[in-house]
C-alpha cells in the first residue's frame, strides 16, 4: 500500500541550509511531487511561524528550552508530534540524524500505529559509543529493543559501516 502522509522528524530544517535540512527538505518536495503529503517536526530555531507551507511541505515548528538536553528534545518531538497527528493519520514516521530522535521517531510511530523509518546520518557519533565496551553493548541492545521497521543510511560507507559493526554484533 503507498503511503498517504508521512511525519518526518528532523533537528533542522528548510530555511535554515545545511547538509541535512537540504536531505529532508529535498525528499519532503519529491514526495509531494509524488502525491505524498509531508510533513516537518522541528525546532523553532530562529523564533520563525509555527506553522507553515513552503514547496507543499508542512513544516511545524515547536520551541524548546533545552535543545542540547536530549531528554527535553525526545519530549519536545513527542508532544509537537502528537499535535500534529490530531489532526492528521500518518502512514510513515521518518526521523534522522540523533539518538534521541531515533527514540522520539520510534515512540511515536508505535503510538500511531504507523511504520517507522530511521536514517543515520553520520558514522561519528556511532563510532565514540564503539570505542567504549560499556557504550558498545548500550547501543545494541538499544538496537535490539528499538528496532524501526526500515533503516537507512546517507552513504554506501556508512552502510558498510553500520552492517559490519553493529548489525553483524546482533542488532537487526
Amino acid at each position: 500500500m503507498r503511503p498517504k502522509k508521512v511525519l518526518f522528524l528532523t533537528d533542522w530544517a528548510y530555511p535554515i541550509i545545511g547538509g541535512t535540512e537540504r536531505v529532508v527538505f529535498g525528499i519532503s518536495e519529491f514526495m509531494v511531487k509524488h502525491g505524498i503529503e509531508m510533513h516537518i517536526v522541528t525546532p523553532n530555531w530562529k523564533n520563525m511561524a509555527a506553522d507553515e507551507v513552503i514547496h507543499g511541505v508542512h513544516i511545524h515548528r515547536f520551541k524548546i528550552k533545552n535543545m542540547m538536553n536530549p531528554y527535553r528534545r525526545m519530549i519536545g518531538f513527542y508532544m509537537a508530534s502528537m499535535k500534529v497527528a490530531k489532526e492528521n493519520k500518518f502512514d510513515i514516521v521518518h526521523s534522522i540524524y540523533t539518538i534521541p530522535l531515533y527514540i522520539s521517531g520510534f515512540v511515536i510511530a508505535k503510538t500511531l500505529r504507523a511504520k517507522y523509518i530511521f536514517t543515520w546520518q553520520e558514522r561519528e557519533p556511532l563510532e565514540e559509543h564503539f570505542n567504549s565496551p560499556i557504550k558498545k553493548v548500550g547501543i545494541l541492545k538499544f538496537l535490539k529493543t528499538f528496532k524501526p521497521d526500515y533503516m537507512t543510511t546517507e552513504s554506501w560507507e556508512l552502510e558498510r559501516y553500520l552492517k559490519k559493526n553493529i548489525l553483524a554484533a546482533g542488532a537487526r
